[in-house]
Formats: structure tokens, C-alpha cells, sequence
């Protein structure tokens, strides 16, 4: 695992602007996949079938 990390390190500081631009491309890639497909949050529970659902459906 050292070794894995000590490459990751050793790329990343001989490259630091091609390890920033892959950084911000993610972070745009996210953002534009959350503004085409916003995360809905919502606190409602729903156990269909059940006596106390049909309950609160009513």
C-alpha cells in the first residue's frame, strides 16, 4: 500500500497541473450531473401494505 501511495505522490508531484485539472474536471462533471439531476430529499416513509399506511393514506 506504501508503494501504491508513494507512486500516487511522486505522479502527482511532477504533474501538479494535470492532477489540478483532473480535480476540477471531476468536481465540474458532479456539479453539472447535480444540476441536470438535483438530489430530492424528502422525510416521508412509506411501508405500503401495512394497516398504519393505509391509515395515514386516508
Amino acid at each position: 500500500m506504501s508503494t501504491l501511495l508513494y507512486r500516487v505522490g511522486r505522479f502527482a508531484f511532477g504533474r501538479p497541473w494535470r492532477v489540478l485539472g483532473a480535480w476540477l474536471l471531476l468536481l465540474a462533471v458532479i456539479a453539472v450531473a447535480l444540476v441536470v439531476q438535483p438530489v430530492r430529499l424528502t422525510n416521508e416513509i412509506r411501508i405500503d401494505g401495512t394497516p398504519a399506511q393505509e391509515t395515514i393514506d386516508q
